[in-house]
């Protein structure tokens, strides 16, 4: 049981949230599955994300910060690696001359805190958010390319966002749309896979919902959603992922396995 972990129990219960048992039932199951004790407690209902935000700031004396409210600057992810942000569970949020504004997740460990001035060079301004939000800001924060997300989804056409569903031939299909290396679709499966590389992720999972279709990195045995995206972006994707792989574009009916290198 880490430090931060025997930390976070004694907030929990000092604010009522949690009793002794179900606190050992749920530090029990985030060491076997490998997860943050705070994504199980908001797993299991026992607070939010804020809330735990809230509790853990007041308790260190530090600002709460909500990541998905705050505008990425490229210019200052240079102050941070990506991989010290990896691995120190840190996401740099604002810099005035040399104060640096950074979200951490276990704002206890004074020692990482240490590492972080020396690596940066600035004097740190520390506010508090959970391992699951950085780990969630940092794909879309630290991006391979200067395209995000939405400027790909912008410079869809949607008369190109669908291919044939009753194709029986590739060779009658309109495959510009996925074969531009220029294009957009190209572009998003090309995103995927480079961001989901360079936080060292070892799978992509591309889930399609009725309304949409949600990408999904595993990293260290959890899945963390990065981007959702239009349902009608489906079938290309899915099309873009077979070419690539060799696997037969019109085959719908059956599973397919194939393999590529990038």
């Amino acid at each position: 049981m880490t430090q931060f972990t025997k930390k976070l129990r004694a907030i929990l219960e000092k604010a009522g949230k949690i009793g002794p048992e179900q606190a050992t039932e749920c530090i029990t199951i985030a060491e076997n599955e490998g997860r943050p004790l705070t994504e199980v407690v908001v797993r299991q209902g026992i607070a939010t994300e804020d809330e735990l935000v809230a509790l853990i700031a007041s308790e260190a004396n530090l600002p709460p910060v909500r990541l998905s409210g705050v505008k990425v600057n490229q210019d200052l992810l240079d102050t941070v690696p990506i991989d010290v942000a990896r691995d120190y569970k840190i996401f740099p949020v604002d810099r005035i001359g040399n104060l640096l504004t950074i979200a951490v997740a276990n704002p206890f460990d004074v020692l990482k805190l240490d590492d972080i001035r020396i690596i940066t060079g600035c004097h740190l301004r520390p506010v508090v958010t959970t391992e699951e939000a950085i780990d969630r800001i940092i794909p879309e924060g630290y991006r391979s390319d200067d395209e995000t997300v939405e400027d790909i989804l912008g410079s869809f056409d949607d008369a190109d966002l669908e291919l044939r569903d009753d194709a029986s031939d590739q060779d009658s299909l309109d495959l510009s749309a996925i074969s531009d290396e220029a294009g957009p679709v190209v572009k998003m499966v090309n995103k995927m896979i480079a961001d989901a590389c360079s936080v060292g992720a070892s799978d992509i999972h591309i889930e399609p919902f009725e309304k949409k279709v949600v990408v999904r990195y595993r990293k260290d045995g959890r899945l963390i959603e990065v981007m959702s995206l239009p349902k009608k972006m489906q079938n290309n994707i899915t099309s873009r992922i077979k070419i690539m792989a060799k696997l037969d574009i019109a085959e719908k009916a059956k599973p397919q396995d194939g393999k590529f290198q990038m």
